[in-house]
């Protein structure tokens, strides 16, 4: 037997991308496609110097002298995987990790902790993707292949490996490039906060929280506010991140009002978007089914009747697990709850008893505010005391412990004493612990200075987070405080906390029970309904500032500004119109009329949109134009052209008599789609659109309201049978789309040219068009969009000669559609009719059905993958005319 020897070398390793669902598909000829797939890596690395190593499943491992002959192996390799004729109608793609090292090699075999790092690097990336790591990178240096560059990815961590690596894409003609992020431990697979002390006390509770999650997939954290609940969870879910591929995600539902509203607050962090359906519990459903996924779901009890929406993500999919914080359980079969007590307590804190759970926490945060705090033998008997007068409950103990900032412990001590004597005669059915947390927050209350009082009472008119410049609008124009001082004395004081969001926004927020004290001091101090209306009166502003935005360049930063708004948007509305101050509700709701289409909830815009019509005294021409024209596009949104046409008419005079060019353009366009695809009408149709895109060019040459007029009059060619002027308008308004970043409108208006391509016979042009769509609106979460672009898909496929895909695709589509609850728009349904029409003439009703019944059973996930194996299929067919 051979001794072991020990060497420096370079490992390449392949991994086949999404090899169980080809082996599925391939069957007993998937054996075939692994050998094809060795030969070309065997091919390459003999061209360049290496070795090929036989290994054990369909994965290819090769090791070479340098790293930089790794490089041009992989160059090569991947060069001949796109070109070779795989024969399924699916490209075979591989996934290549390089890593230059040392190994064993014994009988020959390698073993090593480098060659474990190589299949790390393999996994971590995507089919077509080779990437390089920092050693091997090194050693190309000093060799650089002239027709290849190296993409520095950043630190990622691997699985099993500890310590981050950087990772470099290998870049060169003929080898793919935008792929999604690399499937690594990132920080950004889970959005929790970073803890800034430690978790002190809960050893055991996190191991049974931990084990528990392992054989239950609904755990509840209940217990009194203030007991530490969020903390816990957010502890266990940061070790448990490594055992979720697709996350743990935090949902903070404090901020969210109703019940109806937890199926978007669950599918923000996660980067969907619910705005379009019928049913966000379906859609939400839907779009975890395959997920390994852990969600922390935090103060869950005020809206407990969304219970069935997690019963209903559990029933649906098998792979996500749910950790719940709640004053109550949730009630769900299968959920386990385990009640979080307080800190342990002594009545002596001497000695060796000084390291109780709640003494301890108390000197802890007490350093934090002052690190000269040294308590003496008296002074940890007093906190022993504090301790049990809060009984044990950390987020009372950490108020206290604030405030030896401003007085000795033993004062600390007295005035709790003081301050939970005088709510003994509270109401009986509070909780004990409930009255002596109210007592802390109180205290810590009176402790502010006068303006720091009111400052911190105001902040409650807020839901969410609050804005500097929201701050300073609502609360403090009459206090001789200025607001970013006053907030951060707040925060200094833990009062409040500061929120920083993905896209580095600054907030400050509120706990809720802080929120609940504020509430009610705003309620004592008389100001309540001149802060409110100083709040509603901010928002309308902010609102209309808005709406004008949208019209131009920045809508997609304005959407997303309102959409970080909306909980303000919504307490703002329900306070005017209850008020009796409507004139605010209807400034907010008339303003919000493009983005209720746009980006927002369509529930609530017909809701506060129908009630400030209900107003008529309140509106002018201008404001009930607008009005009719978020209800023109709710119409629309329903397929109803007579409603949408209706509104959108009374619009059109309304911005005609208050001479609003840029609303006048947008409602003649809109009225002009409303009468697309009726011949009777395509000449009235063509001449409203012309005047709107006239129109538009003379308020903004280069203006999204440009990019809409010429969209309508595309839409109108195209249902008009007239392609070349179609192409024309949509060709334009992607120009200007492109230059603003909205890759919604893009995807739109890509899908509107693959109609058009289609219509000449250009079925490749069509289908990489709208192959773009679905992988834009795939990476962006867009999954009723998905549906849709699914379908879409099967025309160009027909064309090319697949029929029975087509069939798939449309059967996909159409069910993914009727579980989001989203039906497609009026100007998309005539494409819908012919392509089905097509299929049954082509394959004949019976196969149709039996095709549709059968793909109606793929997952979101499976049926995009089915469908951007098109594009590697699509180069080696000839296509066929449309109906031929």
């Amino acid at each position: 037997m051979a001794s072991p020897s020990v060497g420096s070398l370079t490992f390449l390793l392949t991994d086949i991308d999404g090899s169980t669902r080809i082996l599925a598909r391939a069957g007993a000829r998937y054996p075939e496609l692994v050998a094809t797939h060795r030969e070309i890596i065997a091919a390459a690395a003999d061209r360049h110097g290496g070795v090929a190593i036989p290994t054990q499943g369909d994965a290819c491992l090769a090791t070479f002298s340098t790293a930089t002959a790794a490089v041009r192996a992989a160059v090569d390799a991947q060069r001949a995987m796109r070109a070779h004729d795989w024969g399924t109608g699916e490209a075979l793609q591989v996934r290549i990790g390089i890593h230059t090292g040392q190994a064993v090699q014994h009988d020959g075999e390698y073993f090593g902790l480098d060659l474990h790092r190589a299949a790390r690097i393999a996994d971590a990336g995507h089919g077509g993707q080779v990437l390089v790591s920092e050693t091997a990178r090194a050693d190309i240096a000093a060799h650089p292949p002239s027709d290849v560059r190296l993409l520095d990815l950043g630190l990622h961590r691997l699985r099993d490996l500890e310590v981050p690596v950087r990772l470099y894409q290998v870049e060169s003609v003929g080898l793919s490039r935008g792929f999604p992020p690399l499937r690594t431990l990132r920080s950004d697979a889970h959005n929790l906060p970073v803890a800034t002390s430690p978790l002190i006390g809960r050893t055991r509770e996190v191991g049974e929280i931990t084990e528990l999650l392992i054989h239950r997939r609904l755990v509840t954290l209940t217990g009194p506010g203030g007991v530490g609940k969020t903390r816990l969870a957010l502890h266990v879910g940061a070790n448990a991140v490594d055992a979720y591929p697709d996350g743990v995600w935090l949902i903070e539902l404090a901020r969210v009002r109703d019940a109806r509203s937890v199926p978007a607050a669950i599918a923000e962090p996660l980067g969907l978007d619910l705005s379009d359906s019928l049913d966000p519990s379906a859609l939400l459903a839907e779009a975890l089914r395959e997920e390994a996924t852990l969600l922390i779901l935090d103060n869950f009890e005020h809206v407990i009747d969304a219970a069935p929406v997690v019963g209903a993500v559990l029933a649906e999919c098998a792979r996500v697990h749910v950790l719940v914080t709640s004053r109550e359980h949730l009630r769900l079969a299968d959920e386990q709850s385990y009640r979080v007590s307080p800190l342990s307590l002594t009545s002596d804190a001497v000695g060796p008893r000084a390291a109780a759970d709640a003494v301890t926490l108390f000197v802890e945060r007490a350093r934090t505010h002052d690190p000269a705090f040294a308590p003496s033998v008296e002074d940890l008997r007093a906190v022993a005391e504090i301790c049990e007068l809060i009984d044990g409950l950390p987020l009372a103990i950490e108020l206290a412990a604030a405030q030896t900032r401003l007085l000795p412990v033993r004062a600390v001590r007295d005035r709790l004493r003081l301050g939970l004597d005088t709510l003994s005669g509270g109401p009986r059915d509070r909780p004990v612990r409930h009255r002596a947390l109210r007592s802390t927050i109180a205290w810590s209350y009176r402790l502010l200075p006068p303006d720091e009082q009111r400052l911190f009472a105001r902040l409650s008119v807020f839901r969410g987070g609050r804005t500097l410049e929201a701050v300073r609008a609502v609360c403090t124009e009459d206090l001789e405080i200025d607001p970013f001082a006053g907030i951060a004395a707040l925060v200094d004081k833990s009062m409040l906390q500061r929120r920083i969001g993905s896209d580095g926004d600054v907030t400050w927020v509120l706990l809720e029970l802080l929120h609940e004290y504020a509430k009610e001091a705003l309620a004592d101090s008389g100001d309540e309904a001149a802060i409110r209306r100083r709040h509603a009166v901010y928002f309308a502003d902010l609102a209309e500032r808005a709406d004008a935005g949208m019209l131009g360049t920045n809508a997609v930063d304005w959407e997303r500004v309102l959409n970080s708004q909306l909980e303000n948007l919504r307490s703002a509305l329900e306070w005017a119109f209850a008020s009796g101050d409507a004139q605010q509700g209807v400034r907010i709701a008339a303003a919000l009329n493009l983005f209720w289409y746009w980006g927002g909830p369509h529930d609530d815009g017909r809701r506060w949109v129908r009630l400030a019509l209900d107003h008529g005294d309140l509106l002018d021409e201008h404001t009930r134009g607008r009005l009719h024209t978020a209800l023109g596009f709710f119409g629309f949104a329903d397929g109803d052209m007579v409603v949408a046409r209706r509104h959108w008419e009374s619009a059109l005079k309304a911005f005609r008599t208050t001479a609003d060019d840029p609303r006048t353009c947008m409602a003649l366009g809109w009225i002009a789609v409303s009468h697309a695809g009726d011949p009777s009408h395509h000449d009235h149709a063509e001449r409203l659109a012309d005047e709107a895109v006239a129109l538009a060019r003379s308020v903004n040459d280069h203006s999204r309201l440009v990019a809409d007029a010429l969209t309508c009059k595309g839409e109108i060619a195209r249902l008009g049978g007239e392609d070349a002027v179609a192409h024309a308008c949509y060709r334009d308004a992607l120009a200007i789309v492109e230059t603003m970043g909205d890759d919604r409108y893009i995807a739109s208006l890509q899908t509107n040219l693959a109609y058009v391509a289609g219509h000449r016979g250009d079925f490749h042009a069509a289908l990489q068009l709208n192959l773009a769509a679905l992988e834009a609106s795939w990476k962006h979460g867009r999954r009723s969009s998905v549906a849709w672009h699914l379908g879409e898909i099967a025309g160009p496929e027909i064309g090319l000669g697949r029929p029975e895909r087509a069939a798939r695709l449309v059967g996909a589509s159409d069910a993914a559609l009727a579980r989001i609850g989203v039906t497609r728009q009026p100007t998309d349904q005539p494409e819908y009719d012919r392509t089905v029409a097509q299929l049954a003439e082509i394959l004949g009703q019976d196969e149709l059905d039996d095709l549709l019944a059968e793909s109606a059973q793929m997952s979101l996930d499976d049926a995009v993958d089915y469908a951007l194996a098109s594009k590697e299929a699509s180069r080696h067919v000839s296509p066929r005319r449309r109906g031929g």
